[in-house]
């Protein structure tokens, strides 16, 4: 087996993996029982893509990275997807994952010299970076309303299915995971399912979350400027009192959240299929997300029950935020 494809190259470089090879990859692989093996060429390609997704960030000069220490776990997981590939099919070529990558680098992630500008304006603003902040990007219009006036706007999870940007689309009320079993779980479960239903042989598990609308409210707690190039952002809002803000949110919101409305904040959790658990309830969706998100690490405000709720209601007015935000204009 071999590999000439120059993204496990890259990989093994960047992450300074001296004398790691593609066999070392596989054998690892082998030691968690081959997990993948009952998985579509299309759904693993699929697979590397998200992964990929979630392992590249821009930097202060707009400039491809690693997220090495953000998404360690993810690395491990990209070289079980080349391992099964070269288990598969003898080898791991450049044109078996040219398109994944090509939409990774092209469409998710687009660093250009606007960008980068973006980018050095930005940290000009975050003096440093391991303090607690949140970050919300958009148009300069919206950012200097809610700075000025902490206008903002709660909009309803359902829309966010109706996005044609890719970074934010997502069916926000149903959450469909697909584990593909590997050829001994598949036994195992074939000798359960046949004492109770007759059937022999099952080749995947497939769990179904839902939820009733609710109203979400999406920032991110990490300074990552790929935000910068997904959302297009002529502005940012960099709050640094997020315990303030929440406590001015709770005050505005009190009038809305009679009848059983609910207001909670957290973050987001992103959920692998092959890795953490199904025990996900409708009640568990608003703050939770497929893993081909989690490189965004979004910080949610939700008010749960909020149906009856009109547009202008949604409309809230928190005050000016000067004392615990800065704008900063992108463009």
């Amino acid at each position: 087996m071999y590999c000439k494809n120059w993204i496990v190259t890259w990989l093994i470089r960047e992450l300074d993996l001296k004398n790691f090879t593609l066999g070392d990859a596989i054998k690892h692989y082998l030691q968690s029982s081959r997990y993948l093996s009952s998985m579509p060429d299309n759904a693993l390609s699929e697979r590397l893509v998200h992964l990929l997704n979630n392992c590249l960030r821009l930097d202060h000069e707009s400039m491809v990275q690693l997220c090495i220490k953000e998404q360690p776990n993810m690395f491990k997981r990209i070289f079980d997807v080349f391992a099964e590939t070269a288990l598969r099919h003898g080898s791991v070529s450049s044109g078996q994952y040219k398109n994944p990558w090509d939409t990774t680098k092209n469409v998710m992630i687009k660093p250009s010299k606007e960008v980068a500008e973006k980018i050095k304006v930005l940290k000009g603003h975050i003096c440093d970076e391991s303090q607690k902040l949140l970050l919300r990007f958009s148009s300069y219009q919206f950012m200097d309303e809610l700075i000025n006036d902490g206008g903002l706007f709660l909009q309803s999870a359902s829309a966010y299915k109706m996005q044609e940007n890719i970074s934010i689309k997502d069916d926000e009320l149903k959450l469909t995971l697909t584990r593909y079993l590997s050829k001994s779980d598949a036994e195992d479960a074939a000798k359960i399912l046949r004492g109770l239903s007759g059937i022999s042989y099952m080749k995947s598990l497939e769990y179904t979350v839902t939820s009733p609308d609710y109203l979400v409210l999406c920032l991110t707690d990490a300074i990552n400027y790929r935000m910068i190039a997904d959302w297009n952002a002529e502005a940012a809002v960099i709050i640094h009192n997020p315990d303030e803000f929440y406590k001015r949110l709770t005050h505005t919101t009190k009038d809305l959240r009679r009848n059983k409305m609910k207001l909670e904040c957290g973050n987001v959790r992103y959920v692998d299929p092959y890795f953490d658990s199904y025990a996900i309830k409708a009640e568990d969706l608003p703050f939770c997300k497929s893993f081909k998100f989690a490189y965004q690490s979004e910080y949610r405000f939700v008010i749960r029950n909020s149906e009856n709720l009109s547009n202008q209601d949604r409309k809230l007015f928190l005050g000016p935020l000067t004392d615990i935000a800065t704008l900063v204009d992108l463009r």
